[in-house]
């Protein structure tokens, strides 16, 4: 738009119109058909989801949220942490407070619980791997991106098969 012109937020459907109309409202990424939207509300923003319409497929409820990917979008509401599926409903309930956790590709996902417990997670909600060391997002092809604070950079680590490892120390 022209400088100083007001910003319009809205989805260009299929048929070239602008939609919704311009609210109190902030669209984040469109991806898998549901852009996530922000709307201030009574306790602060709160995140939701149109659908290719405008129209709201999930209305804005959750305290955080990210995009939807693999079908599942990372959300939190009240006490509730996890991931939803595009009707909304929770499919993945984490079972603890935690720090941070993000979207999943080739169907794993990372949560970090605190400083030192870092899992991997599959879509059914089962833990695969667990480290100390500071996971980055990205998990693909059997690694995942870690931190090591000893070297300060980040690097990708296998997730060997088998059992999930002890938590006990320091990783590296």
């Amino acid at each position: 738009g022209a400088p100083g012109a007001p910003r319009r937020d809205g989805i260009n459907a299929s048929r070239g119109e602008f939609i919704p109309e311009p609210g109190p409202f902030r669209i984040e990424d469109f991806t898998q058909g549901l852009p996530l939207f922000a709307e201030q509300g009574e306790n602060g923003l709160r995140y939701g989801f149109f659908d290719r319409e405008g129209n709201r497929a999930i209305p804005p409820r959750f305290d955080e949220a990210g995009i939807f990917s693999e079908g599942l979008a990372a959300v939190s509401e009240g006490d509730l942490r996890g991931w939803i599926g595009q009707d909304g409903d929770f499919r993945i309930v984490l079972p603890r407070e935690s720090e941070s956790f993000g979207g999943f590709n080739e169907g794993l996902a990372v949560v970090s619980y605190n400083e030192a417990d870092h899992r991997v997670i599959d879509r059914s909600g089962e833990e695969v791997y667990a480290t100390s060391q500071r996971l980055a997002w990205r998990v693909g092809d059997g690694r995942v991106g870690a931190y090591s604070a000893s070297r300060g950079n980040y690097s990708y680590l296998a997730m060997p098969p088998g059992p999930i490892p002890d938590l006990h120390g320091p990783f590296d």
